[in-house]
């Protein structure tokens, strides 16, 4: 009987089931191009049968061949970490697909936004206007899947995308994302002072005063600058001093005092700084104030006429006088 037909097959190489089996032409014609449904770098088999009046005869032996392979897909959609005032650590994912020619380097690229990426949509929401961009420029180019970006401006945002590349040529970017690096520590206090409350008289009773009372004025506003939500201040003794350090830390108000670790005779050296909101850090230290301690009073001097026992006795009044001032306090 004449030959109607040929019914084409395709399975992917290797498939040994014939459930793996798939049609893909059936027709009069003796041959077909095989153009949708494969993908780029991958092996593929054929088989062909014929068909007459009497039915479907055998199948062929499969034959195989390979399409070229591809440009790999793009990479997981850009994600942030490590952000500063002018630099942030971007990292990304593995395509999905090589097709068939393995990833060698990605290329990374950004562009500031003109506002925050949350203002944007907000104004193409209410007026339909699309926000002005700058153009993409390239950030990296490497094999690695992540890179730390620098050189960028304090409290600005930034759109980021990457793809990947191989022999055969760049493949599509991936989805965008963005990102808003952090703001610059806000500036010191411009100026400080720092007085003993209690000093002299406290010294000359033989004690230590009841604190060092530190004001200064709150931080300026600057530009790409965060807010002051705090201050940090210092009472360092002077070089030399086996002494500790004095730390004190308060929220908004421009003023604290110290008492506890004060030591009678030392000289210290305060200092304030600011602390930035949102993890912004430190600002630097303000022009240090020096302030010395009173020195602790002498020892009274023994009477050379006096006897053994007025010797003996004078110790122990000074001791009740000093722990009845004690206890008045």
């Amino acid at each position: 009987a004449v030959v109607s037909s040929y019914q084409l097959e395709m399975a992917a190489a290797g498939s040994s089931s014939s459930s793996s089996w798939s049609k893909v032409y059936q027709g009069s014609s003796l041959e077909y191009l095989h153009s949708s449904g494969l993908l780029p770098g991958r092996s593929y088999s054929w088989r062909v049968r014929a068909f007459n009046s009497c039915g479907a005869g055998a199948w062929s032996e499969p034959v195989k061949g390979s399409t070229l392979p591809a440009e790999p897909g793009a990479p997981a959609k850009p994600s942030f970490s490590q952000r500063t005032a002018t630099s942030v650590k971007v990292k990304w994912g593995l395509p999905l697909e090589e097709n068939g020619s393995a990833v060698t380097t990605y290329v990374l690229e950004l562009r500031q936004l003109a506002a925050g990426p949350e203002s944007q949509k907000q104004r193409e929401q209410v007026t339909g206007d699309a926000p002005q961009q700058q153009q993409w420029q390239q950030a990296y180019h490497g094999p690695e899947l992540s890179q730390k970006v620098t050189g960028l401006q304090p409290g600005s945002s930034y759109e980021v995308r990457v793809a990947a590349a191989n022999a055969v040529g760049l493949g599509p970017w991936s989805d965008s994302s963005s990102v808003e690096v952090l703001k610059r520590p806000p500036p010191p206090p411009a100026s400080l002072s720092a007085e003993l409350q209690g000093g002299a008289d406290a010294a000359a009773a033989g004690s230590t005063p009841a604190c060092l009372l530190v004001s200064w004025p709150a931080a300026a506003a600057a530009a790409n600058s965060a807010d002051a939500v705090g201050y940090e201040v210092e009472a360092a003794p002077q070089l030399g001093s086996s002494q500790p350090v004095l730390r004190s830390n308060v929220a908004k108000q421009t003023s604290t005092s110290i008492s506890r670790g004060l030591q009678l005779g030392v000289m210290y050296s305060v200092r304030v700084r600011s602390v930035g909101a949102a993890g912004t850090g430190h600002s630097s230290w303000s022009a240090a104030v020096a302030v010395a301690m009173p020195a602790a009073p002498a020892a009274p001097a023994g009477d050379g006429d006096a006897s053994e026992s007025g010797l003996a006795l004078a110790p122990a009044a000074a001791a009740e006088a000093g722990a009845g001032k004690r206890k008045s306090k």
